[in-house]
């Protein structure tokens, strides 16, 4: 008896990667290219055209961007889109240290009425950063099923 095998497709998870600097794209990407595919954008109109045309499992995004749309409003954008809601962001930003701001998750829900997935400082340890992306693409993955 013959048994026909269909292959799935075992491309890893993509991680969009959106920041203006790209020595930050450059780090975060080379953090989690061993386990990730990473595409990256330099602005939050690019981010929301890549997540809406990759639909990417996972979004690093940075605060501070220049053109007019930051990292805050590319947050509010992806999350009133059908298409980009439920993909997790996690800011990755050094707002809190050059502004001296105390921005957290549960601050940026009260202030912009969404939240990020998770806030992180930067520099950031490889290891905690390859950490919670793959936690958060776990529970989004457990989510879908």
């Amino acid at each position: 008896m013959q048994t026909n095998i269909v292959q799935q497709d075992l491309k890893p998870p993509l991680v969009l990667v959106v920041d203006d600097d790209p020595d930050w794209r450059d780090f975060v990407g080379e953090v989690l290219a061993p386990v990730y595919r990473v595409e990256g954008a330099s602005g939050g109109s690019d981010a929301i055209e890549a997540a809406r045309r990759g639909r990417p499992a996972l979004i690093v995004l940075d605060v501070m961007m220049p053109g007019g749309m930051d990292g805050f409003s590319t947050l509010c954008a992806l999350r009133k889109d059908p298409v980009t809601r439920d993909i997790p962001v996690i800011i990755l930003s050094a707002v809190n240290a050059t502004l001296g701001t105390c921005f957290n998750r549960e601050e940026l829900d009260r202030y912009l009425g969404v939240a990020p997935s998770a806030f992180l400082e930067k520099p950031i340890p490889p290891p905690e950063l390859l950490a919670e992306v793959s936690r958060l693409i776990h529970i989004s993955t457990r989510q879908r099923t």
